[in-house]
């Protein structure tokens, strides 16, 4: 079976047939979990397109399947591998074995051992926050909470004040209801009773049990309480820790008896750094470089070249992208184009000069409200216009300016408090404590965009906008203006004026002569020639239904005569005689032929100007009210902006508009803003987040796996000045950072999901990461930064069904540019990002979803962007490799890994080039599909069997697990 080339013909590589070749030699197929072996079997083909098993239960945690897996006895994982796995099983696996292998384990709670969320020091103490709450939400809050409507019983039991009678009776489980209505042995009085469906474990009564004991302390939610810096621990490895992370990480290690990883090599390392610092893998010169400096602190050096690199800003830009929901679209059903990127280039450029990011926030959050702001500054503030805007026929106003409202504050309570503020849109919130007038207080910051419209209509131009022309366009404009000008003087020269007696009244002065006629109010023409008031009121009549009115002349026609003004009477009749009436005399002709060429010369000039859309505060602020159930046309009581009542106040000498909610949020008094922005961080560089639900710190979201690891860190960044790379180099720094990613079979059962860090992670690169790899590796990535986004190859006809929008296909360097330049489609995105997982951001995004399908594989196999990558990358082997085919391997495994084949990964290779070789030496048609052309190049005869064959052994190269996966 051939693999299908971009040409729409077979190309015939033979990946199918080496599959095969291995399976019958033995090879068994594996699955895979957070890496960790889970499920394997012998498989044998059985003539029917698929594969028949019987899984054993290693005995091992299962989950989610991650990847599958080639491995040939002895078992031994080979990377070369994987990518003729991903195809073989897309066309042999029976897609139901598929689903009855892979098991989700959902809603399970941890209540002891080395997964809960317990640091070592807190002994055999139950915490509230910690424990119990997380159990109370699952099993018994449904019915005993905070929303009055389902409360059974009169019953709340998250909130100490709303417990009554002896339903908790501190220090006497015995005697407390509650305790022993969990204990009862009769269905009918247990609870949660059986039409719940939802039972307490023995683990679970134990633990509530033990926590009355205790003194069935209630307590704030950890997140709401603000951090302090606590003491860094005492261990017994004193050998590990490279500095005060450290000692965090291994305290839990310790406490849960096991320990760290050994320090990676070198070529990991820096494919690590590089790799999560910039999303590009390092050249081999780079990683020479590395290899061969033997002085002292050569791996923070290294940290620091990425850290100084242009790519940095990129690859940082790219996550807070998904926050911000950024797009080049307006969304919604028409989801026309709009000029976004200068915010994007504005957040690249404040990562790569490491703005503090107190700044970042407050800027995004008010740039346009700063004293004396700069265009940088209001750029910053279209964080908030990111926001998708409906222009359909029909739309009512009102419904939508509040829709935007709503959306820009849930986006901001989720992006820098990690709090799930929008559940309390419609009613009190479910779990956390806030009641939906405060969520409308928060909504009233942003109520008030100047200019803003619910109702859009297919006016693109959303308003409020930012223009930047450069030096060269603003002269072109003004050299424009200036022929308009003057060419208004000479027709307005030839135009006498009268004077009519009354606005809305009719007269008519005789006159002759040879000039035009004009009807005004005021006598400001330059000149004054002799005219004749016609009588022709039809000739008036067909110039008001002109559908090229100039703006402002049809909206004032639309208004009752009484409801003009005498500025507004003076445009119509202006309009009327100069344009409608002379326009039409002979003389007059060429004049008006050349003010109609200026006015679409400066159409033009002012379209290629750069816009973005950002904030502006009307003058005087909307009113806001609680919207009862959330519709808008009810409205409640009337709000004012302010911050949840849980959270510290507004500061005092601020304004309580959206600038003083921008320093509120960075406040040192703020709980949660540090907290949020460190685990972000973190998870960029290990893969989870210390907290795990990255878009939820409340009570539903999942507690630190190491709490006072987290507060040392978000307390070190408020104290570093907000320091991002600081806190980034702190990280990389640490031993915990430079571990190795190999799973050990002791963490299995004691940490099979790696919370406690006794290990690196492993994870796939994102979809642009993924592009970008394979575009740096062929030698073709355009590394230009910043500018108008961009369009790279797409499968013909994909936006055939989406009416009079084309894809504008981009040409030359342009269609190698980073992914992050992509133009961002939200109801129709790029196809290999989707595919690879990436959003829509239509709405915020604070974690991608991460999902393995075949279709991934028949991507980076058969996307032309890849084709084009793996032939480029077959002419970079043969140019740069040297003149043997062992040099030539040596080199692309280098290129495309960071590291040099070992043994078993050597034999494969050279099988699979001697395969390939044969293959393309006996099909010239194949040969020709695939390497007939490499660019803008054509392949002489007597080599397109030669390029044939490492373009395909480059393809190998570009889908090996290894290639797109971060170790």
């Amino acid at each position: 079976m051939g693999v299908r080339q971009s040409e729409g013909r077979s190309c015939g590589w033979g990946v199918m047939g080496l599959a095969c070749c291995l399976w019958q030699q033995g090879c068994r197929l594996v699955l895979y979990k957070n890496d960790v072996l889970v499920q394997n079997a012998e498989r044998a083909p059985d003539g029917k397109g698929r594969l028949p098993c019987s899984f054993r239960n290693s005995g091992q945690s299962q989950g989610p399947i991650d990847k599958l897996g080639f491995a040939c006895r002895p078992a031994r994982h080979l990377p070369v591998l994987n990518v003729l796995t991903r195809v073989a099983t897309m066309f042999f696996l029976d897609v139901r074995l598929t689903q009855r292998c892979v098991m989700v384990l959902t809603g399970a709670l941890c209540v002891s051992g080395s997964l809960c969320g317990a640091d070592a020091d807190t002994g055999t103490s139950v915490d509230y926050g910690r424990d119990v709450l997380p159990v109370l939400l699952a099993k018994c809050v449904r019915c005993h909470g905070a929303d009055e409507t389902k409360r059974k019983g009169g019953l709340r039991l998250d909130r100490a004040d709303a417990l009554h009678g002896t339903v908790i009776i501190p220090g006497e489980p015995a005697e407390s209801v509650f305790i022993q209505r969990i204990r009862e042995s009769d269905p009918s009085l247990r609870m949660p009773p059986p039409s719940a469906r939802v039972d307490l474990t023995g683990a679970e009564k134990t633990l509530l049990t033990k926590w009355v004991s205790q003194g069935a302390r209630y307590g704030a939610h950890w997140a709401y309480v603000r951090p302090t810096r606590p003491d860094v621990p005492e261990t017994s490895l004193s050998s590990w820790p490279r500095n005060k992370i450290d000692h965090f990480i291994l305290a839990r290690l310790e406490a849960g008896g096991l320990r760290p990883a050994d320090e990676a090599d070198r070529e990991t390392l820096i494919r690590r750094v590089t790799l999560d610092l910039t999303g590009l893998p390092p050249a081999p010169r780079e990683i020479d470089r590395f290899l061969t400096d033997r002085r002292l602190r050569a791996y923070e050096r290294l940290v620091d070249r990425a850290l100084a690199s242009q790519h940095y800003g990129e690859r940082m830009a790219q996550d807070w992208l998904d926050l911000a929901r950024y797009g080049d679209t307006n969304g919604y059903e028409n989801d026309s184009d709009r000029q976004m990127w200068l915010y994007r280039d504005w957040v690249i450029n404040a990562f790569n000069t490491n703005m503090p990011y107190d700044r970042f926030v407050v800027e995004q959050i008010a740039g346009d409200l700063l004293p004396d702001a700069t265009a940088s500054q209001t750029i910053a503030s279209g964080f908030n216009r990111n926001t998708t805007y409906n222009e359909e026929g029909g739309a009512d106003a009102e419904e939508f300016l509040v829709a935007y409202a709503v959306e820009r504050a849930s986006t901001t309570a989720t992006v820098f408090l990690g709090i799930t503020l929008g559940c309390a849109q419609c009613h009190e919130h479910k779990y956390d404590p806030f009641t939906q007038a405060e969520f409308y207080r928060f909504y009233a910051f942003f109520n008030s965009v100047a200019g803003e419209r619910g109702a859009t209509g297919h006016d693109i131009a959303l308003p409020p906008l930012l223009s930047l022309p450069t030096n060269e366009q603003s002269e072109m404009l003004r050299r424009t203006h200036r022929e308009i000008w003057n060419l208004e003087v000479e027709i307005a020269g030839r135009v006498a004026a009268v004077t009519f007696p009354d606005p809305g009244r009719t007269a008519i002065r005789q006159s002759t002569g040879g000039g035009a006629s004009a009807a005004q109010d005021d006598r400001n023409s330059p000149e004054k020639t002799h005219f004749a008031l016609p009588e022709d009121w039809e000739e008036y009549v067909r110039a008001l239904a002109d559908p090229d009115l100039p703006d402002g002349v049809l909206e004032v026609i639309r208004l009752p005569q009484k409801q003009r003004d005498a500025q507004q009477t003076r445009l119509v009749r202006d309009y009327f005689v100069e344009y409608a009436y002379s326009g039409r005399r002979e003389e007059f002709a060429v004049l008006h032929q050349r003010r109609s060429e200026l006015a679409a010369v400066l159409a033009s000039q002012q379209g290629d100007i750069p816009t973005t859309m950002v904030m502006s505060e009307m003058t005087e602020r909307r009113d806001a009210f609680v919207l009862v159930r959330g519709n808008f046309e009810n409205r409640g009581e009337k709000v004012t902006a302010d911050v949840p009542a849980i959270f510290p106040p507004l500061p005092s000498d601020k304004p309580k508009n959206r600038l003083g909610l921008g320093y509120w949020l960075v406040d040192s008094e703020n709980p949660l803003v540090a907290r949020v922005a460190v685990n972000r961080i973190w998870k960029q560089l290990f893969g989870v987040g210390l907290v795990a639900t990255m878009e939820d710190f409340g009570v539903r979201g999942e507690f630190p796996s190491h709490p006072k690891l987290l507060d040392w860190l978000a307390t070190e960044f408020v104290q570093s000045g907000w320091d991002v790379k600081a806190l980034q180099k702190k990280i990389m720094l640490s031993a915990a950072y430079r571990q190795r990613s190999v799973h050990r079979p002791a963490l299995a059962q004691k940490d099979p999901y790696n919370r406690l860090l006794a290990r690196q992670s492993r994870f796939r690169m994102s979809a642009e990461g993924i592009r970008d790899i394979a575009l740096s590796i062929g030698g073709l990535l355009n590394e230009d930064l910043g500018g108008p986004s961009v369009y790279p190859f797409q499968p013909s006809g994909y936006y055939s069904d989406k009416g009079r929008w084309k894809w504008p296909q981009s040409e030359g360097a342009a269609l190698y540019r980073r992914g992050i330049y992509t133009f961002w489609r939200r109801t129709t995105m790029y196809p290999s990002f989707q595919i690879f997982d990436a959003p829509s951001r239509e709405t915020c995004v604070a974690n991608r979803a991460v999902t393995n399908t075949p279709l991934q594989a028949l991507v980076t196999l058969n996307d032309p962007t890849f084709v084009e990558s793996a032939r480029a990358f077959a002419r970079r082997i043969l140019h740069e490799g040297g003149a043997t085919r062992d040099s030539r391997l040596r080199y692309a495994y280098r290129v495309a890994v960071g590291r040099v084949p070992d043994e078993a990964e050597w034999r494969t290779l050279r099988q699979l080039h001697s395969a390939q070789r044969a293959r393309f030496r006996h099909d010239r048609e194949a040969a020709e599909s695939l390497a007939k052309r490499v660019g803008s190049e054509t392949t002489p005869e007597h080599e397109i069997a030669l390029v044939a064959t490492w373009t395909a052994l480059a393809n190998v190269f570009l889908n090996l697990d290894e290639t797109i996966t971060r170790n």
